[in-house]
């Protein structure tokens, strides 16, 4: 059983380092923006997360080894083009997946038993998102969208708090810069985003930016369509979101339960319940959906303040590596 990664950006590359390192054979990796040098240096070293546990080395123009088992490697932005006869899975990190071209393909590769999309996407046969609808696996041959980083480490909060009587949901969050912005202010290919904001460099700027938390949060957990906002400032760090999600609720909500509630995350694997004085880098590389931080909650009659942490790299990489491993 083994495993083909499309896009190995930020996320491909997180999500590849945590298959290596529980022992998950990936078979091929495609890029269309990388040499297989870059690539190579890419997946070895990295300026947030440090050397990687396992090295791959290039052994050919076209092909890695890791622990005496070949990777192949492709520069393509073609899927067409690419052997997946021996994939059980599939994971798509590009920023465009081509849905119609996946379903075709899988339907050529009866051996690919399901393709995963890393973005939120109603193209998608549906939605896996852990502490949501996660006790039951998808089926096979299906497209699974395993969403976006905010609805992975937001959705499965204001699920538990569903049974309270949700009224309003607002959510502040903090994003770290990507890699589509400006290190310096300047212009450079063309932008979807009408948001002249991003033109301004990154490292030195609080950028208010619109967010899609909202949509794919409705999206998740349907019972809350038209009653969340959401707002997202793009900060100067590189890695480690953090967000206010503040629920108004439609009658008092009581101290002991919203803390019950809380502690009863602590049972998952998914959520991380901190209470220590530590900052955004203090949870960068944790492979939690998010980590609530009891420091500051605030509790007044229908309100209820959260603050969550959650590494938008490797906390939400985490989950898809989870999913891998119970597909195969």
């Amino acid at each position: 059983m083994s495993v083909g990664i499309n896009g190995f950006g930020r996320i491909g590359r997180s999500v590849f380092r945590q298959l290596i390192e529980k022992g998950v054979h990936v078979d091929f990796i495609s890029d269309s923006n990388l040499s297989i040098d870059q690539a190579e240096i890419l997946a070895n070293y990295d300026s947030v997360y440090g050397k990687s546990k396992k090295f791959i080395k290039k052994v050919s123009a076209s092909s890695f080894e890791i622990s005496k088992k070949k990777i192949k490697f492709y520069k393509t932005n073609s899927l067409s083009s690419i052997d997946f006869n021996d994939i059980s899975i599939f994971i798509d990190c590009t920023p465009e997946p081509n849905i119609k071209l996946i379903k075709d393909l899988m339907k050529k590769n009866k051996n690919v038993r399901n393709s995963l999309i890393t973005h939120h996407t109603l193209d998608a046969d549906q939605f896996f998102v852990y502490g949501v609808n996660s006790k039951k696996l998808p089926a096979k041959r299906t497209i699974v969208s395993t969403t976006s980083c905010d609805g992975t480490a937001i959705s499965p909060i204001l699920k538990e708090f569903l049974s309270e009587g949700i009224n309003f949901v607002s959510i502040i969050a903090m994003h770290p810069y990507l890699s589509s912005q400006r290190l310096l202010d300047g212009g450079g290919q063309e932008s979807k985003d009408s948001n002249l904001s991003l033109w301004r460099a990154a490292p030195n700027n609080l950028i208010p930016k619109e967010t899609s938390i909202a949509k794919v949060c409705s999206e998740i957990l349907p019972a809350i369509e038209g009653k969340i906002e959401a707002y997202q400032i793009r900060v100067p760090t590189n890695c480690v979101s953090g967000a206010f999600v503040r629920i108004f609720f439609d009658k008092n909500i009581e101290v002991d339960k919203v803390h019950s509630k809380i502690d009863n995350f602590k049972k998952s694997n998914f959520v991380m319940v901190n209470s220590v004085d530590l900052t955004s880098i203090d949870f960068r590389g944790e492979p939690f959906s998010c980590i609530i931080d009891k420091r500051h909650i605030v509790i007044k009659d229908k309100f209820l303040e959260l603050l969550i942490w959650y590494d938008n790299e490797y906390g939400y990489a985490s989950r898809v590596v989870d999913l891998v491993s119970r597909l195969i």
